[in-house]
């Protein structure tokens, strides 16, 4: 215990005691400040906490080439636990980057017999493999890749050379970014290096690389939240302010836009993307002052929220306001398509892009446009097709069919204008047809089981025992009417006849935002 109490009176003591006071004051003064510590912290919490921020330190002089941060780091670690693995682990990759390559073996020696199963050891043992030629060479080949395009080949390698076991520092934020880059395991490496950001702070390539990232995948609060750690380091807060003012610069003029300027200039005070953010802050809330232009924003920004059906009004007031505006009656288009206003969004559209066909949203204008001619004549087929209009009926499902023939819905309809006209052969063609492109569409199954229903019930029980289980579920009521008889049957085909054309009327489409 006397021992452990000296080292950790040495770790708190200036340049671990050598030029403490001399005589009884300075003494006196050392065992206060210890005597505060020790009443507030007991002993063991105090030296894992201790511990816990020297290896911090450690990590940060060694990302940012300091390495007399690393020395004085690691001379009051050993002080605490020179046998602890991190720490003779911190010591060998210092010694690898001095060039002593036979004191960095004997520690990595040391490490094999202390903790061989440890994660210390494993990386270590990797930092020793890739100060070899050999090795420096196997990572360039594996660098290579990864700069040329061929990832999977590149991280192929990097597990090879690695074992598992990346080496600490840049190495492993190296790895994981590269790992990134696969759709399929960016949540793992984005994990990674949050892993790695928690015991490193101050490492400003993981904070960049990793804030990017977060980004990337629409975890905005996320990347905020590293760029103000990579703030708070005089080496990186230069590159933080310029991501952070990428991610905002573009966002449309509204109230949440002012916000985030407000936001990002409260964080960062000088440089060229503050002076332009100051800039860009006064001319928006000069354009926000004007009625018609803040209905126009919030208008936007209601229908990029999928909320247009309660913008319609606002967006309303801003066209008639500017005429002109495309942007502005696209935006009132696309807030009549999410209401399910088929037809006034197909006249806004066809409005905006007469009026600005080379438009940076032509594309999204032309995909909505289509999307709402095809569900206003599926909305056509099926009004005529409920006045018993079955010849018009066949014209617009043909006409729908035409404008989108991937989709199910159009050939539905032709399914069920034969139905009525009591053409079983192409009611039968139709809803098979329909199924083909799309088995979730528990309409066709509903239409093939009445038909079948009404030929024989051994029939339609053959049908409904050929289905998967989620379409079973959604004729259950024609199967309970099979069960019951001929009577229950008609009362079921009736009932369910209207619920058929009310969902199909009511399916929804995927909106532009």
């Amino acid at each position: 215990m006397r021992k452990f109490t000296l080292s950790l009176m040495q770790l708190f003591l200036p340049d671990g005691g050598r030029n403490a006071l001399p005589g009884k004051r300075g003494v006196y003064r050392a065992l206060l400040g210890l005597s505060l510590g020790i009443a507030l912290t007991p002993l063991a919490g105090a030296a894992t906490s201790a511990q816990q921020q020297l290896l911090e330190q450690v990590r940060l002089g060694e990302a940012t080439h300091r390495e007399d941060l690393v020395r004085q780091s690691l001379y009051r670690l050993e002080l605490i636990d020179p046998n602890d693995p991190q720490v003779i682990a911190a010591r060998f990759r210092y010694l690898l980057r001095q060039g002593d390559s036979d004191g960095a073996q004997k520690l990595l020696d040391r490490l094999a017999q202390l903790a061989p199963d440890s994660t210390a050891y494993q990386s270590s043992r990797t930092a020793m493999l890739l100060s070899t030629p050999q090795g420096r060479q196997a990572l360039q080949e594996a660098r290579l890749l990864a700069t040329t395009g061929h990832t999977e080949q590149a991280i192929a390698r990097y597990d090879k050379l690695f074992k598992g076991y990346p080496p600490e520092g840049e190495l492993a934020v190296e790895y994981w970014t590269t790992v990134a880059k696969l759709p399929a395991r960016r949540h793992e490496a984005i994990n990674q290096l949050q892993k790695i950001n928690a015991v490193s702070p101050g490492n400003n390539v993981l904070q960049n690389a990793l804030a990017q990232l977060l980004f990337a995948s629409g975890r905005r609060d996320e990347g905020f939240a590293v760029l103000k750690q990579m703030a708070k380091s005089s080496t990186g807060r230069g590159a933080a302010s310029a991501i952070w003012y990428q991610q905002i610069k573009d966002l449309p003029v509204s109230d949440a836009s002012v916000k985030a300027l407000q936001d990002y200039l409260t964080q960062f005070s000088e440089g060229d993307s503050v002076a332009a953010a100051r800039t860009q802050l006064g001319e928006q809330q000069k354009q926000l002052a004007d009625p018609a232009f803040r209905a126009r924003s919030q208008g936007i920004a209601a229908v990029n929220a999928g909320e247009g059906g309660n913008a319609i009004a606002q967006l309303q007031q801003a066209v008639s306001a500017r005429q002109d505006d495309s942007e502005a009656v696209g935006a009132l288009g696309q807030a009549y398509s999410q209401r399910g206003d088929r037809a006034r969004a197909v006249a806004q559209f066809e409005k905006a892009l007469a009026m600005a066909p080379h438009s940076s949203s032509r594309d999204k204008w032309e995909s909505l446009l289509k999307v709402n001619r095809y569900w206003l004549l599926i909305q056509q087929g099926d009004a005529a097709l409920k006045a018993n209009n079955l010849a018009q009926a066949e014209r617009f499902y043909q006409q729908a069919r035409a404008v989108d023939n991937t989709d199910s819905y159009a050939v539905l309809g032709l399914g069920d204008v034969a139905m009525a006209r009591k053409d079983n052969a192409a009611a039968e063609r139709y809803y098979q047809q329909t199924l083909r492109m799309d088995s979730s569409n528990t309409n066709a199954v509903r239409g093939l089981a009445n038909l079948y229903r009404q030929q024989s019930p051994q029939k339609a029980a053959a049908f409904i025992a050929s289905l998967s289980a989620s379409q079973r579920r959604s004729i259950d009521d024609i199967e309970r009417s099979l069960e019951n008889g001929p009577s229950g049957a008609a009362g079921g085909n009736a009932g369910k006849r209207g619920q058929m054309d009310a969902g199909r009327r009511n399916c929804t489409v995927v909106d532009w935002h």
